[in-house]
């Protein structure tokens, strides 16, 4: 189903809001990451499929594994 909204601008971006059901069918949430591709005049917007939620973990298990490192450089 198509539905109709209007392009914004914050700053020097913008931005598109997207439909409240297509997101919660497609899993977009706040820091879903999507990939923008022109095709034939047309935009196409995919999530990358890299939950936002999985990628704080990946972040946060390196920054435990490089804390000593860290530590160290901050008393430099």
């Amino acid at each position: 189903m198509a539905e109709k909204r209007t392009v914004g601008q914050l700053n020097t971006t913008l931005y598109v809001p997207i439909p409240a059901d297509i997101a919660a069918k497609l899993n977009i949430k706040k820091g879903t990451e999507l990939i923008f591709q022109e095709k034939n005049g047309a935009i196409i917007v995919k999530p990358t499929g890299i939950n936002p939620d999985k990628r704080l973990n990946q972040i946060e298990a390196l920054m435990a594994r490089y804390a000593d490192a860290m530590t160290y450089l901050a008393d430099k």
